[in-house]
């Protein structure tokens, strides 16, 4: 739904990587850059939703992360749009962790519902929501926040950022089926308590 920001943005950046594998160094700096411009707002979200420091570190963990981004691009395998996406947020949440780490921090568990909707508009900006979509977006996120707050986080893992069952089993400590299968069951959560059943 919103989790891959837009099928064809991505597309796009799948298109670029495999142009800037193949360019020369000049035409490298350029796509690099194409590439970096188009991730980074919603790097961005995911490092303010991650890290709590002041706003001065959040910016530097940014920064770290896009050079990473850019270094890796050439290594870069992965075939999918949604794997590349998956690869950008496995390192935006390495480094913000090991920023975390250092400072003794322990990330936040739950998103926030703000920060949240933060992430939806940016990914919504291609595919607008219509007002009803919004409203039963709004009214299920605030219950499953007060009702099952992980709920909050494995939606916004698989269908805002994208992740596959494998990346948030990895994420979580938990096999691919285990969180499979917790998807499975926060998306029903969901569905109950917009339908109104408890």
């Amino acid at each position: 739904m919103l989790g891959n920001v837009s099928a064809t943005i991505m597309e796009r950046l799948i298109q670029k990587v495999r142009d800037y594998q193949q360019a020369k160094l000049t035409g490298r700096l350029v796509l690099a850059e194409e590439i970096i411009t188009e991730v980074g707002p919603a790097i961005k979200a995911h490092v303010l939703k991650t890290y709590r420091g002041s706003k001065e570190q959040a910016e530097d963990i940014f920064q770290e992360i896009l050079v990473a981004i850019a270094k890796g691009l050439e290594d870069f395998r992965g075939r999918k749009d949604q794997q590349f996406w998956e690869w950008c947020y496995v390192i935006s949440r390495n480094r913000t962790h090991d920023q975390l780490r250092k400072e003794k921090r322990m990330p936040v568990a739950s998103v926030n519902a703000k920060e949240l909707w933060e992430v939806i508009e940016i990914a919504a900006k291609d595919q607008p929501l219509s007002a009803g979509e919004r409203l039963d977006l709004e009214y299920v996120i605030g219950l499953l926040s007060v009702v099952k707050p992980p709920c909050v986080d494995y939606l916004w893992s698989h269908y805002v950022l994208g992740f596959s069952y494998g990346a948030i089993g990895e994420k979580d400590g938990l096999s691919e089926d285990a969180a499979r299968i917790r998807v499975q069951r926060c998306v029903k959560l969901a569905q109950n308590l917009l339908a109104g059943e408890t």
